[in-house]
């Protein structure tokens, strides 16, 4: 990308703002970027400390990165220690791990994981996958002794294979588990799960 190709991307820029790198990215003179850092030929960085990591693409205004893979996206604030970003608006939040392709982080933690669309306002996102919705926290996911435990939506519950909302889960747990051959331990430790969903996301 030449400075031309730059500034129709961005609009009209200075040319002695900014500089590029021997691998072809542009980072403006108020960023902060080490020098052992890769900042490839799709790249902007406008702003932000760049300590780590590897700058494929994407538009990075501020925040800290330390670390992980960015392929594009726009990263607006945050810290960013892992995972991996493909795309999405980051504004806040720490990541740790997990992968980015959409959606709009507002702060969190994020360690593991796929957030394709949605969201993100706050909580921890261990894994398990965001499509959309607007989360206030981000959701549950357990690895119980037999099956995964995810908040699969704001008002569902996916266990294992099944997926159906918090009132059905609350009044048939019971039933559901012994219709798939869960033992009473089972029952009653995914039981909990449940309780600590709804406590956590029922409206």
């Amino acid at each position: 990308m030449d400075f031309e190709q730059l500034q129709k991307k961005i609009g009209v820029q200075n040319k002695t703002d900014w500089y590029q790198t021997d691998d072809g990215g542009w980072i403006h003179t108020s960023a902060k970027v080490e020098r052992n850092i890769r900042v490839y030929k799709n790249a902007i960085i406008y702003g932000g400390e760049i300590r780590g990591g590897v700058i494929h693409g994407g538009v990075i205004r501020g925040g800290v990165i330390r670390g992980g893979i960015i392929h594009g996206g726009v990263v607006h604030g945050g810290v960013i220690r892992g995972g991996v970003v493909h795309g999405g608006v980051i504004r806040g939040g720490i990541i740790h791990g997990g992968i980015i392709y959409g959606g709009i982080i507002h702060g969190g933690v994020i360690r593991g994981g796929v957030i394709h669309g949605g969201v993100v306002h706050g909580g921890e996102l261990h894994g398990g996958e965001l499509h959309g919705g607007k989360w206030k926290k981000a959701p549950l996911q357990i690895q119980g002794s037999r099956d995964f435990f995810n908040v699969s939506d704001e008002d569902k519950i996916t266990i294992g294979c099944i997926t159906t909302d918090f009132n059905n889960w609350i009044e048939n747990y019971k039933e559901i588990g012994e219709k798939h051959n869960y033992t009473i331990d089972e029952i009653i430790e995914y039981k909990n799960y449940i309780d600590l969903a709804v406590k956590r996301y029922k409206k």
